[in-house]
């Protein structure tokens, strides 16, 4: 199973500014992308695809970020999120272990496929913005 992981609430509130959060994601990409050109021709794996993915992600991490830096309601969720995981680990902790594990492999299947939704919709919005500004006559 892959695991994500995941900004908790507590890291996007201990984020000083949104300056700091940007440079923060810029100096990250930038050293993952120079890792990947100084790594030997035949020890590179990542294709055009997985680049494209990891800056999806990235923009979309930080969109994330900002957003829950400036709204109140977004905060409150993390918030809730984060006492609703402290809940399920304390009701669960007595559970058997294959108990657990089923639990803890839905939890994680969701979520995955909730970020597969997301990375698509964030293409096709990209897709159909550009086919706007097409039909619009701007492209």
């Amino acid at each position: 199973m892959v695991r994500w992981n995941f900004l908790t609430h507590t890291n996007i509130r201990n984020a000083k500014t949104k300056k700091k959060i940007f440079m923060e994601s810029a100096y990250g990409l930038a050293e993952r992308f120079l890792l990947m050109l100084v790594g030997k021709r035949s020890e590179m794996k990542m294709d055009r695809e997985e680049i494209y993915e990891m800056v999806i992600r990235e923009m979309t991490e930080a969109a994330v970020r900002e957003r829950n830096e400036h709204s109140p309601e977004d905060q409150a969720l993390q918030d809730q999120v984060a006492k609703l995981r402290e809940q399920m680990r304390e009701k669960t902790k007595d559970l058997p272990e294959d108990v657990k594990k089923a639990i803890t492999e839905y939890v994680e299947a969701t979520l995955l496929a909730a970020d597969h939704d997301c990375m698509y919709l964030y293409v096709q919005g990209a897709k159909d913005c550009v086919a706007f500004l097409k039909k619009l006559g701007v492209l």
